[in-house]
């Protein structure tokens, strides 16, 4: 089943698009289409190929065919250094934070990257008000729930249009989660594309507008949450879950 138009208007554009790690191809004709206001789950079991295709979106592994369209604009051949400065965000699994800077020097580090002012971080910060008490507090420090925080809100200071999201909820504890969920879902409020990559399908399946499920680097099916909801076996099928 594939779903059809919604009605919210594509703002990122993928077709075709190849991935590879030396001459392991890793993505094999990835296509998704990313709606302001639309969270888009990505699911898969472990080695499906989701944080690659991330990875590839955001040009940082070999990707030799696939046109990516933004906004209208075909941003294809730009730079990996080019594409977050285009308002794409990419928060990646780890979070990868700068542990020895404080927190508002890991977030000046996200206004550095693409100039639109102070409007970002002011998102940032209303979404995670906690972060505003920690501002000269190391980033290493923190405790992991709000280094996810901290991690989605330096991607916040690009202002973005499209967010990708990768595992944002690992190792957390459940408070945390519920957190990060209710992030997810203002994100989406606000207008911003989500594509959301979780191996905890139950703590996104919430805030999810629509699921593609990956085996082997491909995208096998395209599901609205509400198919997913009518036949979780589908869970089952490509995640490893019971219905």
């Amino acid at each position: 089943m594939t779903v059809q138009d919604g009605g919210c208007a594509t703002v990122l554009s993928i077709r075709g698009l190849d991935a590879f790690y030396g001459a392991a191809q890793a993505l094999r004709d990835f296509s998704v289409e990313l709606r302001g206001g639309e969270v888009l789950c990505l699911l898969g079991r472990n080695g499906a190929g989701k944080t690659t295709a991330l990875k590839a979106i955001m040009g940082t592994v070999h990707r030799p065919h696939g046109r990516l369209v933004l906004d209208g604009r075909d941003i294809s051949g730009l730079a990996p250094e080019a594409v977050p400065r285009e308002g794409i965000a990419h928060v990646p699994q780890g979070r990868r934070l700068f542990s020895d800077l404080t927190v508002a020097e890991n977030l000046q580090i996200g206004l550095n990257v693409r100039p639109v002012g102070r409007r970002g971080l002011s998102t940032a910060l209303a979404l995670f008000p906690v972060l505003a008490e920690r501002m000269s507090q190391r980033a290493g420090t923190l405790s992991g729930g709000e280094q996810t925080m901290l991690s989605i809100a330096r991607a916040m200071c690009l202002d973005p249009k499209v967010i990708l999201l990768d595992e944002p909820t690992e190792g957390l504890m459940p408070a945390a989660i519920a957190r990060i969920r209710e992030a997810v879902a203002q994100l989406r409020a606000a207008g911003v594309a989500v594509l959301l990559v979780e191996q905890r399908v139950d703590a996104v399946l919430p805030v999810a507008d629509r699921v593609a499920f990956m085996e082997n680097g491909t995208i096998r099916a395209r599901l609205d949450i509400a198919e997913v909801r009518a036949d979780p076996s589908v869970l089952n099928r490509y995640v490893g879950l019971g219905g």
